[in-house]
């Protein structure tokens, strides 16, 4: 059930899309700003699908080495000296690889990169809270001019301090997202050499 301040933002929506009530523009340089930070969330979201994708790919490619590996021992039943002594190293290889260092990486990958950029992602839920708030406000500021209610002041105030919490919410969650960013390009590299040993 909607609260009476729902009913009346609902109607208010409905007024301005019908172009009875007049819609106020927003500010541009907040709009470029709530832009930005939603286009910072979505290559969030890329980086965070290219962790998960990449921890797949060291999955296969922990399986497929292995298989390869077998499947070359199985053949060294017809190898000779050198040969053999190399298909055998080759399988002790491939099975410390798939038992020790594809878990360390995948490890490494999830605690080292994963989690910082998830952490990152979690201060785009404020940004959202925020500005859903800022938006409902704008609709009672709009609502309140129509009627010429006399909250329209307090409406006012409130609206300007909303701005100024979205603006701090913003810079909070571009500089997580630029700390999260640093941590993982250093530790990347740690992952791959937890993959190669």
């Amino acid at each position: 059930m909607f609260s009476r301040e729902n009913r009346r933002r609902n109607r208010e929506r409905l007024l301005q899309a019908a172009g009875i009530h007049q819609v106020t523009k927003d500010d541009e340089a907040f709009v470029a700003k709530l832009d930005a930070s939603k286009n910072l969330e979505k290559r969030l979201d890329d980086a965070r699908r290219c962790v998960y994708e990449y921890s797949l790919a060291l999955h296969a490619l922990s399986d497929k080495s292995a298989s390869l590996a077998t499947a070359l021992a199985a053949l060294s039943d017809d190898a000779h000296g050198d040969a053999q002594q190399a298909l055998n190293e080759l399988q002790t290889h491939e099975i410390k690889l798939r038992r020790t260092h594809a878990p360390a990486a995948l490890h490494a990958l999830q605690e080292l990169v994963g989690a910082p950029l998830d952490g990152a992602a979690a201060g785009s839920k404020d940004v959202e809270r925020l500005t859903k708030a800022r938006r409902d406000k704008l609709l009672d500021c709009d609502s309140f001019a129509a009627r010429g209610d006399e909250r329209l002041e307090a409406a006012r105030r409130d609206l300007q301090h909303l701005t100024a919490s979205c603006e701090a919410a913003f810079v909070a969650f571009s500089e997580a997202v630029g700390d999260a960013t640093a941590r993982c390009a250093g530790a990347l590299s740690g992952v791959v050499a937890h993959f190669h040993c």
